[in-house]
């Protein structure tokens, strides 16, 4: 694998929330994420919503299941050298190979996360009535931004 100068960045936050708390989703990943490969969006992938980044996934997977298995975790957008709670997809067909069709404009550089199965995936959704498996509306991301729903638009 070809050395990513942004993939030292994630590991550094990871072991940081990590050393605040062994019981954070960051321990977690440590413990069971991999390290995913950026690349282009194919053309045959329809861009997504900005900043719905696990509604985006959650559709890709959802209605290709053949093809994509959905992950969440944490990346980094080019330009922003911190690591963002994001989701994506992955490329069945291609091992450990990105397709993000969130962030088309600003590409992503690295990607940390782990796959979801589709069946959880659903049930959680159907639970909480979120998008997003591990996300958590009143974290620190934004807690007055409106959450979408699977009723929403």
């Amino acid at each position: 694998m070809v050395s990513n100068p942004y993939m030292h960045i994630i590991g550094e936050f990871l072991s940081a929330q990590d050393a605040i708390s062994k019981t954070s989703f960051a321990s977690f990943l440590l413990d069971n994420g991999c390290f995913y490969r950026p690349s282009t969006l194919e053309p045959d992938v329809i861009p997504g919503e900005p900043r719905e980044c696990y509604k985006n996934a959650t559709t890709l997977a959802v209605e290709y299941p053949d093809r994509y298995i959905y992950c969440e975790g944490y990346a980094v957008c080019e330009g922003i050298p911190i690591p963002i709670e994001h989701a994506w997809v992955v490329d069945r067909t291609r091992k450990n190979v990105v397709v993000d069709n969130t962030w088309t404009d600003n590409k992503g550089v690295a990607y940390f996360g782990v796959e979801i199965e589709l069946e959880k995936l659903v049930e959680r959704l159907a639970e909480q009535g979120l998008y997003g498996y591990f996300y958590m509306p009143n974290s620190w991301i934004n807690q007055d931004e409106k959450v979408l729903t699977l009723e929403s638009k």
